[in-house]
């Protein structure tokens, strides 16, 4: 199971086929026990214990790429299936975020859609760097997208009052142009960043997160399972699917994000799927699912947080993935820590 957070936020299948099939789809769904997630994410008696007694308990989730951080979290809280739904509706998951500073939803992909989206004068390293581009690692970007901004870039003075503006505006230009590949080819639309000659997959990266959730979401979840893994073939009306543009705070640096946000909500259980299929920097990729079921006292929470970034391979990658690691856990619980606090 490849499951996380699940307080972060086209119908392409005809009518007759909707009517038709969804409900027979729907009567395949057999949601998992408590007991079963546990199993399935790997916790200990001991941890199970302490998450039924209210605690939050994050664990080491089995990683199977060199590039690959991976830590799953599961808690109770007093909010509702339906409370927990009302919040990714409107974008609370995303703005509650401690390092967003802004964001916006993106209905269309068209450049319209990125008008908030700017560099700030805070920003001024960032955009000097853009100007100045180099065909190295401190951005991703493809070859294609590298030379777009160059020739964008071409006349455009670092000093100059109206860079940032128009830094920002190529910059959207370019996001604009990943974000409808994505919504009309999916993953496999998505462009490969290239590193001064060194190449990184964010297709390949999250493929690997497909297969080794297939068997328990085909078990349990085979509809929103195929809706994710097809996009953006066989959607549902009942699966909702939105695209968010973030700008956020990325070891420092302004970082900007596009995220794929898939939920369906039912009584009981309440599943989201969150895919950042670009990331400006620093990582390259994020896949988050999140299950939430009803409790006794509200809904229990189970998160796993599947982050790929190259920055942990190489000759050092045993030590920078323990760092990893812990920096995973340790962010996950603060997010849900804030959340308890929230709802109770």
């Amino acid at each position: 199971m490849r499951c996380v957070r699940p307080l972060l936020t086209s119908e392409l299948v005809l009518a007759l086929f909707l009517a038709a099939g969804s409900s027979a789809l729907a009567q395949n769904y057999k949601a998992p026990t408590f007991d079963e997630v546990f199993q399935e994410l790997g916790y200990s008696n001991a941890d199970k214990q302490a998450v039924m007694n209210g605690e939050i308990v994050s664990i080491d989730y089995e990683r199977t790429r060199d590039d690959q951080l991976v830590a799953a979290v599961a808690l109770p809280v007093k909010a509702s299936l339906a409370e927990l739904a009302a919040s990714l509706e409107d974008g609370r998951n995303i703005a509650g975020e401690k390092d967003t500073i802004a964001w916006g939803p993106v209905p269309t992909g068209e450049v319209s859609d990125f008008g908030a989206l700017t560099y700030d004068d805070k920003d001024s390293g960032e955009v000097r760097s853009l100007v100045a581009l180099k065909a190295d690692s401190q951005f991703n970007f493809s070859r294609e997208e590298r030379e777009f901004l160059k020739e964008a870039l071409k006349n455009v003075a670092s000093r100059d009052p109206a860079t940032i503006e128009k830094v920002s505006a190529a910059y959207r230009e370019l996001l604009s142009r990943r974000t409808k590949a994505y919504m009309e080819g999916g993953l496999v639309a998505v462009a490969p960043y290239d590193h001064g000659g060194k190449e990184l997959s964010p297709v390949d990266q999250l493929r690997v997160e497909e297969e080794e959730g297939e068997g328990f979401m085909t078990r349990h979840f085979p509809t929103f399972w195929r809706a994710l893994t097809n996009f953006p073939q066989d959607q549902l009306p009942d699966i909702s699917s939105e695209f968010y543009w973030i700008k956020k705070n990325v070891e420092g640096r302004a970082a900007f994000v596009l995220m794929h946000q898939m939920v369906e909500s039912r009584d009981d259980f309440l599943l989201v799927s969150q895919r950042q299929f670009y990331v400006g920097h620093n990582y390259e990729s994020l896949q988050m699912v999140g299950l939430a079921m009803p409790s006794d006292s509200g809904s229990m929470i189970f998160s796993v947080n599947a982050v790929f970034t190259n920055q942990i391979t190489g000759f050092f990658s045993g030590m920078a993935q323990s760092v990893g690691q812990k920096r995973t856990r340790e962010s996950m619980e603060k997010h849900f820590q804030a959340v308890q606090k929230e709802v109770q």
